[in-house]
């Protein structure tokens, strides 16, 4: 009963104290999900491959599609925005060709849109030079605020890294120590609780994947079908 006092206040400090639930969670987190790959972890130990080089294989494994898919979408950004800039450039220096497209369209419009359109383009013109200024602004903004918090990020993605390496590595020593902790009647629930959450995430993983692949394959062929330059990784994202 006293094991199980000092057990509920430690965990109600996680729970409530800020600086000891951003320092506890991501452990756990990463002790949870290092449990998820003991079965082929172990299956390579017995093909006598060692635990770090295992673990660490499949980590990359993991990592690598990830990774490989964040520098495509940011290559294939950089080239759209690219090729936006070329396209607007010469459109914004030809502004006799703007102005004639401008005016066929608006007579294309009924009279009472083309009123409003009409009172819409003068205030964009009267407008236009605070307008610039303060997407900028906008801009600039946004990037260093990002740009500020990136390094914090990759901190807190580094340790989660290094949090779910050693766990997966050291899992059953920690296992062990844990189940020295925790008392029986708890450590049985635990199991129960794990073997069911295992079952039912396995589950979900497999429909979601069934899921994802048919979304996929009508996203592909579709825009393939339209000729997107970059259908394949459209449909992925």
């Amino acid at each position: 009963n006293q094991r199980k006092l000092v057990l509920s206040l430690c965990a109600a400090l996680v729970l409530l104290l800020p600086p000891v639930r951003g320092a506890t969670l991501p452990f756990l987190f990463a002790l949870f999900l290092a449990g998820f790959l003991q079965g082929p972890i172990r299956r390579l130990e017995r093909g006598h491959v060692p635990r770090w080089l295992s673990t660490l294989g499949i980590l990359l494994l993991i990592l690598a599609p990830l990774l490989l898919l964040i520098a495509y979408g940011l290559l294939s950004l950089f080239r759209s925005a690219q090729d936006l800039v070329e396209l607007l450039i010469p459109l914004l220096r030809e502004r006799g060709g703007m102005e004639d497209w401008l005016y066929r369209f608006l007579t294309a419009l009924p009279p009472t849109l083309r009123d409003a359109f009409n009172a819409l383009l003068r205030t964009l013109e009267e407008q236009k030079e605070r307008l610039l200024t303060q997407l900028l602004s906008q801009l600039g903004s946004w990037s260093s605020k990002w740009l500020a918090a990136l390094p914090g990020h990759l901190t807190q993605a580094g340790l989660f890294l290094l949090f779910f390496l050693f766990s997966a590595i050291g899992y059953p020593e920690v296992m062990e120590l844990l189940r020295g902790i925790l008392p029986d009647d708890w450590r049985r629930s635990l199991a129960r609780l794990q073997r069911a959450m295992a079952e039912r995430l396995g589950q979900w993983f497999h429909a979601q994947c069934k899921l994802v692949a048919l979304i996929f394959s009508e996203l592909a062929l579709g825009l393939a079908l339209l000729r997107f330059q970059s259908w394949p990784f459209l449909a992925l994202a």
